[in-house]
């Protein structure tokens, strides 16, 4: 019986590699970065790196995983927590002399400087390169509606002003985007991008939204149910359909990370085409931060163990680095075979 030929061993080996790309891209690699009996939580992710809020049994600290060690960003005897995190600098909620005067903390990776110093609570900073937003109560603790503000860097510039509570705010590259309390059980997405516009208009709840180069991400509810929504900047898709709720999205890139479950939330993420469960267990897993501006997205994410709350890193091995190496072999192989032919 004749030998299979090279071409038809080199072509089993090559549809063998690509069976295995195609496995590896679905595999999600998981790390857990924190491991104690206090809770930590409130992830930010960028490249490689993580920030989060973590008791330290007096009260909330900021912390920075740079991808190998853990670093102490903030040691004091107030409440820290909310970090929004760009390139290895953190925007934070300190407060520092009550529950109705939280003020926004900027660390550049070096020094850390205060960006507001009012009467005012000032909340949820999302951090863009040097840049911050953030939502305030201008009178509080006796006014219910809260606006938008926007450091650029050195100036501080007040984006909304009316008379209704303006919520949750996300940055990308000057473009914010909110959620504004619009009437009774009716909050709508607005953003801002030099002016001002109302993306959504329904008589339902819009929350939670998250924006990255003029596209924008959130929960919307539907039916009975909270389902994620995506604009890509000219028009709007539902990317989930199903029996419970989904909420918190985190958009980078054009890919979307969020929890969604019944008493046990996952975390599920979208590449743009097909939904991916990240993770599988019987424990609650949420808020979720994606940055998927690298080979491999990647998501920090809060996971109950049992006795606390973690921070947990998880990343999308890019398949090109197996195709690779599976080539490689291919290459050697055949070289070899060659020799031998060659030798006989």
């Amino acid at each position: 019986m004749k030998s299979p030929s090279r071409l038809r061993v080199l072509a089993s080996l090559f549809i063998a590699v690509c069976s295995c790309c195609a496995v590896a891209r679905g595999q999600w690699t998981t790390q857990q970065l924190t491991d104690n009996s206090y809770g930590d939580e409130t992830p930010s992710a960028y490249g490689g790196t993580v920030a989060w809020s973590g008791y330290d049994g007096n009260d909330y600290e900021i912390y920075f995983w740079d991808g190998a060690t853990i670093q102490q960003i903030t040691n004091n005897t107030t409440q820290d927590f909310s970090p929004s995190l760009y390139n290895g600098e953190i925007a934070w909620v300190n407060m520092s002399t009550g529950i109705n005067d939280a003020d926004i903390y900027y660390w550049n990776g070096t020094s850390t400087a205060q960006i507001t110093n009012n009467s005012m609570n000032n909340w949820s900073p999302s951090l863009y390169n040097g840049t911050i937003a953030w939502h305030a109560f201008a009178d509080a603790p006796n006014d219910s509606a809260s606006e938008i503000y926007y450091w650029n860097g050195s100036t501080t510039t007040r984006i909304t002003n009316n008379s209704i509570s303006d919520q949750e705010v996300s940055l990308h590259n000057g473009v914010i985007a909110w959620t504004a309390s619009v009437g009774f059980g009716n909050t709508e997405i607005f953003y801002w991008d030099g002016s001002t516009h109302q993306l959504t208009s329904n008589a339902t709840w819009d929350s939670s939204a998250s924006v990255y180069d003029g596209t924008i991400a959130w929960t919307q509810v539907v039916g009975a149910y909270r389902e994620i929504m995506y604009w890509d900047g000219s028009s709007t898709s539902q990317i989930t359909n199903n029996s419970y709720d989904d909420s918190e999205p985190s958009l980078n890139n054009g890919m979307i990370a969020w929890y969604g479950g019944f008493d046990d939330y996952e975390i599920y993420y979208w590449d743009g085409m097909t939904i991916q469960q990240v993770t599988d267990n019987d424990v609650t897993d949420w808020y979720p931060s994606l940055y998927a501006g690298a080979a491999m997205p990647e998501i920090a994410y809060a996971g109950w163990n049992g006795n606390s709350y973690e921070i947990y890193y998880a990343v999308l091995p890019e398949p090109g680095t197996v195709s690779l190496l599976g080539l490689g072999v291919i290459s050697l192989l055949y070289h070899r075979s060659k020799n031998r032919r060659r030798n006989n």
